[in-house]
């Protein structure tokens, strides 16, 4: 049973999406991932995929502000962006998210070398990074005729990033998630400001472009986060581009450049959307027949000019000038850290500068880790071992001291 909402979006019931996916059939099952299961299902001779999200970090379905959000998602048409053809959001069933069927799959599916499509070529990694960008600015203007408010997609990764028959890119769940996955989140928002931007999903757009370019997952258990030390090191040949892409120079250089800009530590300096637009057209396989579908996005930048070398080195240099922002929670003379990722940020910067590291967070043996409970006791004699966290062997303590080893250890 479906009824048709005033957004022009479906409202389904449990019932009708448990028949059209075989009540949710291991063999319906197409995709995974942290929030919930995607499944395949047709309706009326289409075919859909209907996301069925367990994990709402409390998001209650029944919410206004909630409900709210996905009237206003069902609003979204666009080519680079997958249409919400429906929903089911009742207390007691988990959130049910029908979109069409993207026969290409994921990009993060087909960046796999195990993957059963071809490679995807250099031509069309820049295609797709166009696409992406194109995406998520139209998400960002709001639009008075359709009644649509500029969009955060707050949770940009491969993984939601589907292509379709045509291998053209379109973002899916903007706007769901709260925060981006780790690999993926904006530091300067998650550790400085505290308020999400249209620079931080420019951020996870960058951590996006660097896996076009090297095939690496952004975040894997068994390798380093590529927006930790790989990014610093993107511009040099240690972090080579996927050999099965068959980049020229040009273009593994106009990724890395953009990668670089995108995921800037200051928000500030990174560059617009329409800039990155505007700099992979000039590369894109395709110019002429994808030019129908970026009208829009250069009409909203005809206004936008990119910064010129000198302007841009101003910009730096102000930023220079400017006094660091204060940590965003002290207590004494050392850092209160809240939260496990935020020590193993420290971890990770004592590692690579010890005396900038002391300069944000304290003295190691200051450290509060009173609210981080798998490192408290870790720290608790802070000033009786070796600073060199790199070296630390803690092979016989818990996983999550492991994780800081093994997290410690990427950075040599």
């Amino acid at each position: 049973m479906s009824a048709l909402a005033a957004d022009g979006s479906t409202k389904y019931s449990y019932a009708s999406l448990s028949s059209m996916t075989n009540s949710f059939s291991v063999q319906n099952k197409i995709g995974h991932g942290g929030s919930g299961d995607v499944f395949f299902g047709q309706i009326v001779g289409s075919q859909v995929a209907i996301k069925v999200i367990e994990d709402m970090q409390g998001v209650q379905v029944d919410d206004t502000e909630f409900r709210r959000e996905l009237s206003v998602l069902s609003m979204c048409r666009y080519e680079n962006v997958v249409p919400l053809l429906g929903s089911l959001a009742e207390p007691g069933n988990p959130l049910c998210l029908v979109y069409r069927y993207m026969p290409g799959g994921s990009l993060a599916d087909r960046l796999l070398p195990s993957s059963t499509f071809p490679p995807l070529t250099a031509s069309e990694r820049i295609d797709i990074a166009v696409g992406v960008a194109s995406g998520l600015h139209y998400l960002h203007q709001p639009d008075s005729e359709r009644n649509k408010p500029s969009i955060f997609h707050r949770d940009v990764k491969s993984a939601n990033i589907l292509l379709d028959a045509d291998g053209r890119a379109k973002i899916a769940d903007a706007g769901i998630a709260k925060e981006a996955d780790s690999g993926y989140i904006d530091p300067y928002y998650e550790f400085i400001c505290g308020t999400f931007t249209v620079a931080s999903d420019v951020f996870s757009y960058g951590v996006v472009l660097l896996e076009l370019l090297t095939g690496l997952k952004a975040f894997d258990s068994r390798q380093r986060p590529l927006n930790r030390k790989l990014f610093k090191r993107a511009r040099s040949t240690k972090v080579p581009a996927d050999k099965r892409a068959g980049f020229d120079k040009k273009k593994e250089k106009l990724l890395r450049d953009l990668a670089m800009e995108c995921t800037a530590e200051d928000s500030h300096l990174r560059p617009s959307l329409e800039d990155c637009i505007a700099r992979l057209l000039g590369t894109a396989s395709n110019c002429t027949d994808m030019s129908d579908m970026f009208d829009g996005a250069r009409a909203m930048s005809s206004s936008h000019k990119p910064k010129s070398s000198e302007e841009r080195e101003e910009v730096e240099m102000k930023a220079k000038t400017q006094p660091p922002p204060p940590p965003p929670v002290e207590a004494g003379s050392g850092f209160k850290f809240t939260s496990n990722e935020q020590l193993k940020e420290a971890a990770f910067e004592w590692c690579e500068d010890k005396e900038k590291a002391k300069g944000v967070y304290g003295m190691i043996e200051d450290w509060d880790v009173s609210e981080v409970t798998s490192f408290e006791r870790l720290f608790e004699y802070g000033g009786d071992f070796n600073e060199d966290l790199s070296r630390w062997d803690v092979s016989n303590v818990t996983m999550g001291h492991i994780e800081l080893h093994e997290y410690a250890w990427h950075v040599l």
